[in-house]
């Protein structure tokens, strides 16, 4: 029986992290530079995790703005007509974090992804098998 097939390795050539997208909001763009700077030293970028990225950024920009307006109001609010609601941007929070979650585990951004992804080590006894 076979064992797993081979995954290609992202390309590594890019030496420095990529320019954030423009359509990105400052909160995002910050996001993008921090999470390409890290994802750049690990060698695990790619020109094809662009659109991972940006809704990796766009998300998590979303889900600090949520959360500074839970801290502020709270997770309970009144309504219009003076009746205690769940705070809304509890569930951007969490809807945010659902999309944050999984994007973390692909790109090795959690303890326990981290320790599952073989990480590129920068080149010590790489081969020039791109399966490898």
């Amino acid at each position: 029986m076979r064992g797993p097939k081979p995954r290609p390795k992202p390309s590594t050539t890019e030496q420095t992290p990529p320019a954030p997208p423009e359509e990105l909001t400052d909160e995002a763009k910050a996001e993008w530079e921090r999470i390409t700077n890290i994802l750049t030293r690990q060698r695990i970028w790619s020109e094809a995790d662009q659109a991972a990225l940006i809704i990796y950024c766009t998300s998590y920009a979303d889900y600090r703005h949520a959360s500074k307006m839970v801290r502020e109001n709270g997770t309970v609010i009144l309504s219009n007509s003076g009746t205690p609601v769940k705070n809304p941007y509890c569930s951007v929070q969490r809807d945010c974090w659902e999309r944050i979650r999984p994007l973390l585990a692909e790109f090795g951004l959690s303890p326990s992804s981290r320790a599952r992804l073989k990480l590129d080590d920068g080149g010590a006894g790489d081969s020039d098998d791109e399966f490898d």
